[in-house]
């Protein structure tokens, strides 16, 4: 069993009093006036208290800010009836650390936050429910989608063959991608990719368009030209966005919220897959029977780097130094430093 006490915001201050050859003065009652200063000389005080034989301590009223530099100065007014003040003693003495501990009283709040605005590993929470839910495949009629997102008012998209599923309304009181909503038409869809907070949403359909949302995927909108797609991916923002096109088609680049979409690279590609940075700026992609191309100028042109064939999927680090790459039957190929962009 155990107990926590309130920390104390006293301040416990020794000293002795002497004359001025360094005496101590006869033993008695008197008056004795505080002052804190910000400064070592001059300056104005923040704050005074007086003890004298008639009056019990002077109640401070708007606190002290312990957070800084502060001194001391003591001020004697004899013994008595009367105080009779003799100027302040100097040097000023600077306040030590226990003084300053008042300000762990702040430990209830971090940056100005309260501590319960915070996500806590050893309770149930949005991160804690949110991290189970990272790995939960769904399975959705013959296809599979797998939950990514970030909590708020988003929509958290798997897609398969009977449309586009979405979880529009966060509530941190039920467990994330437990209700599926169907939003636009069943489609052939063989890809989808959102900005980091879910506004920005592009998902491809298999030999028809790439259908955008802008408001968290609960409207989608026809874009670009009607191809065999496969992979897309998009940057954190949404503003950068490249989808592959199969069966010797290009890599089809956006550059502005997947509104307008212009064809790089046309050298006849399977492309299986692409994946970008969150900036958008490094990006890889796979050619089914060739090798992971990469670009580091945003999508415009593509280099070849690795030969492999039969490479399916690739992903990429949020700043595009981790690069990983899944051969179809074969093995899984890594790359940590950006993929060797030359």
């Amino acid at each position: 069993m155990w107990a926590r006490a309130a920390f104390s915001k006293q301040i416990n201050y020794q000293a002795r009093l002497t004359d001025l050859s360094r005496r101590a003065v006869a033993n008695g009652s008197y008056s004795i006036r505080f002052r804190l200063y910000t400064t070592a000389t001059g300056g104005t005080p923040i704050w005074t208290e007086e003890y004298t034989e008639r009056t019990s301590r002077v109640a401070v009223t708007d606190g002290v800010d312990f957070n800084q530099p502060l001194y001391l100065s003591l001020e004697v007014g004899g013994s008595g009836a009367s105080p009779a003040w003799d100027g302040e003693m100097r040097p000023r003495k600077m306040l030590g650390s226990a003084p300053s501990a008042i300000e762990a009283g702040n430990a209830l709040a971090f940056g100005g936050l309260a501590t319960t605005s915070y996500l806590r590993s050893d309770a149930t929470n949005i991160m804690g429910t949110f991290s189970r839910l990272i790995a939960d495949y769904l399975t959705l009629g013959s296809g599979t989608g797998v939950l990514f997102g970030t909590g708020g008012d988003l929509s958290y998209i798997a897609t398969s063959s009977l449309g586009i599923y979405g979880l529009t309304k966060f509530d941190s009181s039920v467990m994330l991608g437990q209700v599926w909503t169907p939003k636009d038409s069943n489609r052939g869809w063989s890809g989808v990719a959102m900005s980091a907070d879910g506004r920005i949403q592009t998902a491809a359909a298999d030999g028809d368009y790439l259908y955008v949302s802008t408001d968290y995927g609960n409207n989608w909108t026809p874009k670009g030209v009607s191809q065999l797609w496969r992979g897309i991916a998009m940057s954190a923002d949404g503003r950068i966005q490249t989808a592959a096109a199969y069966d010797g088609d290009y890599l089809y680049v956006s550059t502005d919220f997947g509104d307008t979409w212009t064809p790089k690279d046309s050298d006849a590609h399977t492309w299986r897959s692409v994946s970008m940075s969150a900036n958008g700026r490094i990006q890889a992609a796979t050619d089914d029977g060739n090798a992971i191309y990469l670009s580091d100028d945003y999508g415009n042109t593509w280099t070849p780097k690795q030969s492999i064939a039969n490479l399916s999927d690739v992903a990429i680090s949020a700043d595009g130094r981790i690069q990983t790459a899944l051969v179809l039957n074969g093995a899984i190929y890594i790359s940590t430093d950006s993929g060797v962009l030359d």
